[in-house]
């Protein structure tokens, strides 16, 4: 009697797995269906709806201690956040982005990060640091809230991706909040831990120096300027300047750099051809950042008169388009743009051009 009333036991638990593997199942299925149609929907622009099918996604997925698991719902919490960042609604995404970098630290601590997984943080970052310009317009206290996200990101997540570059990346958020003292605060922070040796280092400085100078403390741009005197031509140095000098929003003493400099050379007949080409465009980016587009035409024009290498010809045709574009000249920039040249097969073209060169030598030689 005993073992007949254990057959139904057994048997109502072999069908409870078998109904508990059903449904999980089922619910594997509902999160791969409902995730395939929110990636349409996303590769679509429909974000509202998409956010709504990755939302269901995440809730079928499996919540358990498994490392699959766990990665898989950092992805799905990624392209949540995503598609709220891509409609520039910060404060929704933020949330999402707080948990998944919660579950990112455990995942890392166990190299149980899958490589899909960081393809995901890498587009989230990307879209973190898309939304900057836009950030910059918001209130004060979403600033504040969503300005060092890119770098959380990247310090839970994403370390390798930390660069001297990105930190000063981040400080620009600042001086485009028109915060100079909170973006000089963060740089002074940073430098402290960049070792002297990076070869960054010097640009850093630099920045470092830009900024102070702004900000009444020159005391640290005199110091650097009369070392690298000793070490730069006049034309390195007043690149090095300037550029940092840009960085920092000091648009007017960046101008005053390389202007100066480029026709004390000229004066002096000491200009070369590859310093005035580094010079004005130089001086071409600080014009474009501040948005003084008749000078950028200009310094752009000039620059490409000295038949720049490809790579700055290039730039200075993609900055000459905007510049005239800027002015409401749009054919004319349409047609500049037209001509940049791509550099895949440019060692072909050189190579050609001196295989010419040589046999029109030798030939003026035979004669």
């Amino acid at each position: 009697m005993t073992k007949l009333l254990k057959f139904p036991s057994i048997a109502s638990f072999v069908l409870g797995l078998s109904f508990f593997a059903m449904q999980s199942s089922l619910a594997q299925g509902d999160w791969r269906a409902e995730r395939e149609l929110g990636m349409r929907l996303e590769i679509a622009k429909n974000f509202p709806i998409a956010l709504v099918h990755f939302k269901k996604a995440l809730g079928a997925v499996p919540v358990d201690k498994k490392d699959e698991s766990a990665n898989l719902r950092v992805q799905l919490q990624c392209q949540i956040a995503t598609c709220y960042l891509r409609q520039e609604q910060r404060l929704k995404a933020l949330p999402y982005i707080d948990d998944l970098l919660v579950a990112v630290a455990t995942l890392r601590a166990k190299d149980a990060i899958k490589a899909d997984t960081d393809m995901y943080l890498v587009a989230l970052l990307d879209e973190c640091e898309s939304n900057h310009a836009s950030v910059a317009k918001t209130s004060w206290k979403e600033w504040q809230e969503y300005n060092m996200l890119s770098q959380r990101i990247c310090e839970v997540a994403l370390p390798a991706m930390l660069t001297p570059r990105r930190y000063a990346d981040n400080a620009r958020c600042f001086l485009a909040a028109r915060d100079q003292p909170g973006a000089l605060k963060y740089l002074n922070a940073y430098m402290k831990t960049l070792s002297p040796s990076n070869p960054h280092y010097l640009d850093m400085q630099l920045k470092q120096a830009a900024l102070q100078n702004f900000l009444n403390q020159p005391a640290m741009l005199r110091d650097l300027s009369v070392r690298l005197a000793k070490t730069k031509s006049p034309a390195e140095f007043a690149c090095l300047v300037g550029a940092a000098q840009t960085w920092a929003t000091d648009y007017d003493n960046a101008d005053k750099t390389l202007s100066s400099a480029y026709e004390k050379l000229k004066k002096q007949m000491k200009l070369s051809n590859v310093d005035g080409i580094n010079l004005l465009s130089t001086h071409l980016e600080n014009s474009l950042d501040c948005g003084r587009w008749a000078e950028a035409e200009s310094l752009a024009r000039k620059c490409l008169a000295l038949n720049p290498p490809e790579r700055i010809r290039n730039r200075c045709l993609s900055s000459l388009s905007v510049s005239l574009a800027r002015q409401g000249k749009a054919k004319e920039a349409v047609r500049v743009n037209t001509q940049k040249r791509s550099s895949t097969y440019s060692f072909i073209e050189d190579e050609e051009r001196d295989a010419t060169a040589e046999t029109l030598k030798r030939r003026a030689g035979m004669k």
